[in-house]
């Protein structure tokens, strides 16, 4: 189990995993971007808005947080056969 909450990390980083898992099958689209909403709806990502509450959303740089509970992400990753070390920062 993670003893830190998880890092902000921006879409770039996010889509670059998407694409390793994807082997370069999926284009980058709207809907891949709508997917990433979803995401943000479902409470599984949250939007960073920085160290003010009240600070506006980077459109140039936008960070998320995931906030999926880390039992769903380890079974979601055991069911899709990826190692989730790969992509989990841990120190």
């Amino acid at each position: 189990m993670l003893n830190k909450p998880p890092a902000p990390f921006a879409l770039e980083r996010l889509l670059a995993i998407f694409y390793t898992l994807a082997m370069d099958a999926a284009e980058a689209s709207a809907d891949l971007l709508s997917q990433v909403a979803g995401l943000v709806t479902l409470g599984l990502l949250r939007v960073h808005g920085g160290k003010d509450a009240r600070a506006q959303l980077d459109l140039s740089d936008p960070r998320f947080v995931c906030t999926a509970p880390y039992a769903l992400v380890k079974s979601v990753a055991a069911d899709v056969r990826v190692d989730l070390g790969r992509f989990i920062y841990q120190e």
